[in-house]
Order: C-alpha cells, then sequence, then structure tokens
C-alpha cells in the first residue's frame, strides 16, 4: 500500500517532520538543486537524538551522495553506546536509493569541569541597523522562510574578494531562540562557494541560553587548491555574544 508522504510547507514544520514516515519537502526549502543541506543535516540529527533523549548533541555529519530532490525515508540506528561516545548512524533514501548519510556524537554521561574557550563574535552592528537582503527565489527557495541581514561588506554572490560573510539570520515562522535543530540549519544558510560534499556542524556552550531568534553568522572560506576542493568554517553567535556554535563545510567545484 502506497504511503502519503508528510509535507512539510515551512522549516519548522519539516524539522518537526516524523521521521518514520516518508517526508516531501516543498520546493521552497531546497537550496540551489534540492533540499537545503543544512535543513537535512538538522532534520537527520533531530531523528538520531530520539536514541538518546537527555544527552547533548556534540557533533552531527551529513554526507551527500547526490541533491535531495523527491519524497524520501530516513532510517536511523544507535551506532555505539560506550561511556566516552554514544553515537548513531542515519540514512536518507528515496526509491533512487541512498542520497545521504549522517552520523553524530553525543555527550557522555560524565562531562563538564573543563576549562570554557570559545570564539568572540565580531563588532557589528545589531540586527535592528542592518538591512534586510532579498535573495532572489530562484537562487535559493528557502531564504523566502529567512530574515537575511548582512553586517558586513561581503554579500552572497556579489563578485567580492573578500572570502568572509557575515550575517545576522532568523526564521520568520516565529520568535523562538534556536534550539540544536534551528542552529544546525542556520549555520549552513550562507552562500556556498561550491557544491557541497560534506556539512559537520558543531552546537556549541551557549545554546542553552539562547533567548533572541537572531543569530549572528560568519563563514570563512579557505581559498581553493588546485584540485577545486576547499572547505569554509562557520560559526554563530546570539546578539548576547554567546558563542552558539560551528560548522565546517566542504565543497568542491563540479567536474573537478
Amino acid at each position: 500500500m502506497m504511503t502519503t508522504p508528510v509535507r512539510a510547507l515551512t522549516p519548522g514544520a519539516f524539522l518537526d517532520a516524523p521521521a518514520g514516515g516518508l517526508i516531501e519537502a516543498d520546493r521552497g526549502l531546497w537550496g540551489s538543486d534540492g533540499l537545503h543541506g543544512g535543513l537535512s543535516l538538522a532534520l537527520m540529527a533531530g531523528a538520531m537524538s530520539a536514541h538518546l533523549p537527555g544527552r547533548a548533541l556534540e557533533s552531527a555529519t551529513i554526507r551527500f551522495h547526490r541533491p535531495i530532490t523527491e519524497a524520501f525515508r530516513l532510517e536511523t540506528e544507535l551506532d555505539g553506546f560506550g561511556r566516552t561516545l554514544p553515537t548513531a548512524t542515519a540514512r536518507a533514501f528515496t526509491g533512487l536509493g541512498p542520497c545521504a548519510d549522517a552520523t553524530a556524537v553525543f555527550a557522555s554521561a560524565h562531562t563538564g569541569g573543563h576549562r570554557v574557550v570559545t570564539r568572540p563574535a565580531p563588532a557589528v552592528p545589531g540586527p535592528e541597523r542592518c538591512e534586510r537582503l532579498v535573495v532572489p527565489p530562484e537562487t535559493m527557495p528557502v531564504a523566502s522562510h529567512l530574515d537575511i541581514r548582512p553586517a558586513g561588506p561581503a554579500l552572497p554572490r556579489s563578485g567580492g574578494t573578500a572570502p568572509v560573510r557575515t550575517a545576522w539570520i532568523r526564521l520568520t515562522e516565529d520568535d523562538t531562540p534556536p534550539d540544536f535543530r534551528r542552529l544546525v540549519f542556520l549555520l549552513d544558510v550562507p552562500a556556498p562557494s561550491r557544491p557541497t560534499v560534506q556539512l559537520t556542524a558543531h552546537p556549541g556552550l551557549g545554546l542553552s541560553r539562547a533567548s533572541s531568534p537572531w543569530v549572528l553568522v560568519r563563514a570563512a572560506t579557505r581559498p581553493a587548491a588546485g584540485d577545486g576542493w576547499t572547505d569554509e568554517r562557520v560559526d554563530a553567535w546570539g546578539p548576547d555574544g554567546l558563542h552558539l556554535g560551528s560548522a565546517r563545510r566542504l565543497r568542491v567545484v563540479r567536474g573537478a
């Protein structure tokens, strides 16, 4: 018997979709050529977290085999449960086969007591002093659900030479401070320099104290090597300066 897919029209509805059913993301949730990569990882991280209630997500990584352009299912599994490194895995697949795999590492039962070292937030104007960026829907459809306000001179796809982009970003569907799923999504919002092959997100210690829907995201791109591969470091802060998390994006020039 055919299963009717759960169709998600907004990022919040997508992240709340039942992990055990067939999921269909509206085209308005796409990045450039398929379902937005950060949303994909955020959904899979949430599904993997269900295996370890009460444990904090330390790191989640997704590897894309091809863009997700149709209804898909998730399979998740508790991969290991030691005292130090409880881990889980997830796979997204359609009728054509696997399209993405993910892994996650969770906090052990005994953490704390270590020195806290975080990245300081860049000195930029607050979101109320920055102009909203209108992203053409054909370029990045999911941006229609976001309020993006560049806080630096470099704009997406503007042809600038600075390898750093900084912007305030928030979801427009509500005023909820980000949880780890929303943060994973927002970390991947800055326009990519090249197609993403792998994305790794690390929620930070400040995330549990986030009190605003606004997130300051800074993406710095490493110059591409001769083989076409490059990577980007992404960091996020709240308006109060708390470091909320970070990400690394591995990218490659098509055809390289």
